[in-house]
């Protein structure tokens, strides 16, 4: 409905009339002839609106621009401003009225006007509409459950800052959501499906999108959403993404620091500090080497200031982990950079004070003499009589020096160890022919210890076993070799000679200023011969150093005297260390992790984080148990460095709800390099979405009769080992924790059960009136289960496989054997649950992963649990051994099955791959959308069991190429038992590539001195692109071509400018022009951006 002409109409009339009204509108007659058409349409889109789920929206153009008020209006008087004399272009404008009142209340159902203001010069022009307030039919609205919502800055810069959405509930709210919504789409979601009390609230916007991209500017609404007994109730608002002129800072920590460094996690916990300059996502992690252990802190934004987190000692499955050195990495990141800083903690077990003071006896080393270079090792043998910090080190018997460590403060106590040395210096070069020293020191807080044995090198290939300093050394032929070199794929290297034993030194030094860059070799011992050293161009830091001139310098000394001897090379990095976002590298894939572990898809999706390393084609698929595709994420999209995060709603291919079981991520990244996995763990407890009553499994609402537990649920609960939970679920891929893993251990070997005595018995975390009280007296009463050396029992904590293994096998009284090997690939010979898992295998009481592994400190589900108490019921084993029982399962399967492109052009191919679990005969056949047979790429061919792969050249039998639309590949396999067929769907497509454009255009610094620095340009595209990047200084005249129509694939890109013009010549300082242009060959986008360059 449009009332601009009769409004318009109306001031006429009013000029005409001359009536008292004219005055509030229009204050200069003279004037409107020339601005009365400033208002070109005015119109109320959705004109009745039930506010609980919709807003209504308000659209008008306008002729020229100025300042513009937009009220709602309750007869005549103003409920609701929407704007304030906002100043406006000329142009198409839309306002959303969300049904409050300027109080933040909903107003009442009935008829509203909507009326636009614009403000001339001297005069002022109305038009309205009118909208209706309808609440599904009732005349009063319902009780606000959302009040005072607002965001807070409602304008922000995303790069560097973030937004906060607050709220009020006036009541308890079932289920919240709130969303960040452009023009309706879904930029992200802030909060899902969450329960919450009546109070005020919060939660954080980072500006960044789903896939954690930082969002362009513009205007976004949020939507708060809630819903009770009380109905429904919704709430929206809005934010301004501005970038303004800003300037980033790069993020940088400093002062990190672990305290205690070294700790016991069955006692104590560590906290992990650091400072940080500026606005970034921070994370904190724990790597046992390049294995992540926990994630302490993911991708949280923190402003700058001084932060700690602490770390349990625990690893993702919440198992306490192993003695030994770990790893804590912090990573900064915003969009104008990343740093990184790391750390070592020590863990060890039963921290105490001892109660006398070391004694290192027994050393010795074995053999005493062996030949490095052969590949030869000894070992040091030594006997410790009590808990104390051990040092390893190897020094020159001549002269006691320095050459390598082998321990370094490693906690041990009483026993017999030992510790290898493969004859190599702390460099890892080989050492010189000799003897040598290998000394272990021991300290507590009682006193110290040392004891030490000599060993000889002797290279049998070497002619310097009797080269002593028998004269002052010389250093000669020093040369580098190249003398130019591009550290970003090439290293150099120092060749020099000498003519007798002495100890040697090599650094890098800054030729301009002679700054020390690095040491290559520090005092190492050397004899007469030549050699070289290499220097890949980094520098102490492990930074790759600037391009310039350095020296390399070799020095030797021995006790007759010393000489050096040094050349020079220059560092000319053409790619000026762009960050290695190009295929230069062989993709690795780190920082793996799942957020949560097991999740519900009725409500929520699990969420996958890793980091890449260099840009690749990245697959993620979702696996099952016997490794077949459940469902994929991405196919082979291109990915580089930094941290990707992608979420799975717990459906399949076909879009249906996948049963509730474990399954994993499976993530391949590969690139012209080669090639890196990683997988996942991940568990669907679909507890919330009832079954059928008539396919329930004895009983419960959350397992059907042919889930893989069954008939183990049918078993404990008849025996009444378990009960279920009071909501009548049994939730079987839920962990067990350490309070109902004491109940059904009681309950499954019936040991006489004794009521709470009204005490915590003695474990501080225990209320003598918690349900599980009389089963943990009990147990303790007969020794089935301890507390923790803190006094705490930890109720909540889960139980891992090999812990509820030997629980349940000693209340069984089973006579063990003793295993001398390894049951498992991944359980170790000699470990203190070697012969619980041995019995296990004997007995097939518990099921390994796909690979074979067993996985030891997983935790153990519910399931698990039953699975575990009925195979021991059925196999009869209460109490004896029986070695001859064995229990193998093996069936055909074909697996794995995935196509390198599940969407191709006419007359193009894929690879199809797959994998046998056993050997069979093969087809794979190419079938239409009805299921006829157009193409045998495999006939009946014997293959033997594991990976295979064929490609598909994308024509028929008459070598036609297919024609558009949905085809099948076909694989059968047949081993004369048992035969499997898997098909996979795949089209023919000729659609054009998606839209092409440039975003996130940003510099590393928008001033630099190009005598000094570089400027770092960075931006994405959203197609694969032919890129030109050029400058142009203020005249608009070219200055420099950097790229040049290059074939780029879509992705985050980067390269630097030096501040040269084409000639190579430094540019002269003033502001500059940098202009990207992206071409597909269907479209073209370019972006540009200022910098300035002051030397």
């Amino acid at each position: 409905m449009n009332n601009v002409a009769k409004n318009l109409k109306r001031v006429a009339s009013t000029l005409v009339l001359m009536s008292l009204a004219l005055t509030l509108f229009v204050t200069n007659i003279a004037s409107v002839s020339a601005e009365v058409a400033a208002i070109n349409s005015f119109d109320v889109v959705q004109t009745s609106f039930n506010p609980n789920s919709e807003s209504a929206r308000i659209n008008f153009t306008l002729n020229t621009s100025g300042k513009i008020g937009l009220e709602i209006h309750e007869g005549s008087n103003p409920i609701k401003t929407l704007a304030i004399r906002k100043d406006v272009t000329a142009g198409a404008q839309t306002y959303y009225w969300d049904g409050t009142n300027d109080s933040g209340q909903k107003v009442a159902a009935g008829t509203y006007k909507a009326q636009l203001l614009f403000y001339g010069s001297d005069f002022a022009l109305f038009a309205s509409d009118t909208i209706t307030v309808n609440f599904g039919g009732g005349t009063i609205q319902p009780v606000d459950v959302i009040t005072s919502d607002y965001a807070s800055p409602n304008e922000f810069d995303p790069r560097l800052e973030y937004t906060r959405v607050y709220f009020t509930l006036a009541q308890a709210v079932e289920k919240l959501t709130i969303t960040v919504e452009k023009n309706g789409v879904l930029v992200t979601t802030l909060m899902s499906n969450q329960s919450k009390a009546a109070g005020t609230f919060y939660t954080t916007w980072n500006g960044r999108d789903k896939n954690n991209v930082i969002v362009g500017e513009g205007e976004y609404r949020y939507v708060i959403t809630t819903s009770g007994t009380f109905g429904t109730d919704t709430e929206y608002g809005y934010i301004l993404s501005s970038y303004g002129n800003a300037v980033g800072v790069v993020p940088s920590i400093t002062n990190d620091a672990v305290s205690p460094s070294t700790f016991d996690p069955n006692t104590q916990e560590v906290t992990v500090s650091y400072t940080l300059n500026t606005t970034a996502d921070v994370t904190v992690k724990v790597y046992n080497g390049s294995v992540l252990v926990d994630v302490l802190t993911n991708s949280v934004s923190k402003t700058a200031g001084t932060y700690s987190v602490k770390w349990d000692g625990r690893d993702l499955n919440n198992t306490i982990v192993a003695p030994g050195t770990y790893k804590y990495v912090i990573t900064a990141e915003n969009v104008w950079g990343t740093d990184m800083e790391d750390g070592e903690v020590r863990v060890v077990y039963a921290v105490v004070d001892p109660v006398v003071a070391p004694n290192v006896t027994n050393a010795y080393a074995s053999p005493e003499e062996f030949d490095p270079s052969e590949g030869e090792v000894t070992k040091i043998n030594y006997t410790l009589n009590t808990c104390a910090y051990i040092t390893i080190r190897v020094y020159k018997k001549s002269d006691n020096t320095y050459i390598t460590t082998l321990k370094e403060v490693d906690y041990q106590c009483a026993g017999t160890y030992n510790s290898t040395w493969n004859g190599r210096d702390a460099n890892n070069n080989l050492a010189a022919n000799g003897d040598y020293n290998i000394k272990v020191s021991a300290n507590n807080s009682k006193g110290s210890d040392s004891e030490l044995d000599y060993v000889t090198v002797v290279d049998e290939d070497s002619d310097d076993d009797d080269d002593d300093d028998v004269v002052a050394p010389n250093v000669t032929n020093a040369y580098v070799s190249p003398e130019e070199f591009d550290p970003s794929d090439e290293v150099t290297k120092i060749y020099y000679t000498l003519n007798t034993c002495a100890d040697v030194t090599v650094k890098v030094y800054k030729t301009s200023n002679n700054t020390l860059v690095k040491t290559l070799k520090n005092a190492v011992a050397q004899c007469s011969g030549t050699y070289n050293v290499s220097w890949n161009g980094s520098d102490s830091d492990n930074e790759t150093v600037a391009d310039a001139d350095y020296t390399i310098k070799v020095s030797a000394t021995n006790s007759k005297g010393s000489d050096s001897e040094q050349d020079n090379v220059t560092v000319n990095d053409s790619d000026d260390n762009d960050d290695n976002d190009d295929d230069d590298n062989v993709p690795s894939i780190t920082s793996v992790s799942v957020d949560p572990e097991e999740f519900d898809p009725s409500d929520e999706e699990a969420e996958l984080s890793f980091r890449l390393n260099t840009c690749a084609d990245v697959t993620i698929e979702v696996r099952d148990t016997d490794n077949d595709l459940v469902a994929e994420i991405i196919d082979d999209k291109r990915l580089c460095s930094g941290t990707h995060d992608y979420n799975w709603d717990g459906e399949d291919e076909d879009g249906d709800r996948v049963s509730q079981d474990d399954y994993e991520f499976y993530i391949k990244a590969t690139n012209t390099e080669g090639t890196d996995t990683a997988r996942a763990d991940v568990t669907v407890d679909s507890s919330g979405s009832n079954v059928d009553e008539a396919d329930r499994c004895a009983g419960f609402l959350d397992v059907s009769v042919d889930d893989p537990y069954c008939d183990a649920i049918e078993y404990v609960k008849g025996a009444g080992i378990f009960d279920g939970y009071s909501d009548g679920y049994f939730r079987p891929y839920q962990a067990i924790n350490r309070a109902e893993t004491t109940k059904v251990i009681v309950r499954e070997f019936e040991y006489p059960e004794l009521p709470a005595d009204g005490t915590n018995l003695g474990f501080w975390d225990l209320s003598p009136w918690d349900w599980y009280m009389g089963y943990i007296r009990t147990a303790k009463q007969y020794g089935v289960i301890q507390g923790y050396p803190d006094g705490s029992f930890k109720p909540a904590q889960t139980v891992n496989r090999v812990e509820l293994l030997k629980i349940f096998l000693e209340s069984a009284n089973i006579a063990l054997p003793t295993c001398p090997y390894a049951s498992y690939p991944d359980t170790l010979a000699g470990v203190w649950y070697s012969d619980y898992v041995c019995y296990s295998k004997m007995h097939g009481l518990m099921d390994t992963d796909y690979y074979g592994m067993f996985n030891p400190a997983k935790p153990m589900t519910r399931g698990d649990v039953a699975e575990l108490f009925y195979r021991f019921s059925e196999r009869n084993l209460g109490g004896g051994y029986d070695d001859d029982y064995t229990y193998t399962t093996n069936s055909l399967k074909v697996s794995n099955v995935k196509l390198s492109d599940y969407s191709v052009k006419e007359g193009d191919g894929f690879r199809i791959y797959y994998t046998l679990n056993e050997k069979a005969d093969v087809t794979v056949e190419i079938l239409d959308e009805d299921k006829d047979e157009l193409r045998t790429l495999v006939n009946d061919l014997s293959q033997l069991k594991g990976e295979h792969t064929v490609y598909f050249d994308g024509e028929d039998d008459d070598n036609d190429n297919l024609s558009e639309g949905e085809y099948y590949v076909r694989i059968e396999a047949d081993n004369g038992d048992d035969d499997y067929r898997v098909d996979v769907k795949f089209e023919i497509n000729n659609d054009s590539n998606e839209d092409l454009s440039i975003t996130s255009l940003s510099l590393s610094r928008t001033e630099f001195d190009a005598d000094t620095e570089t400027v770092k340009i960075s931006f994405r595209i959203t197609d694969d692109a032919d890129v030109t990047v050029r400058v142009y200084d203020e005249d608009g005249d070219l200055v420099a071509e950097l790229w040049d129509e290059e074939d780029k694939d879509e992705g985050l890109l980067s390269l630097t400018w030096d501040g040269d013009d084409d000639d190579n010549d430094q540019v002269s300082d003033g502001d500059y022009t940098i202009k990207v242009i992206a071409d597909n060959g269907d479209e073209t986008d370019s972006k540009e951006i200022d910098v300035e360059v002051n030397s």
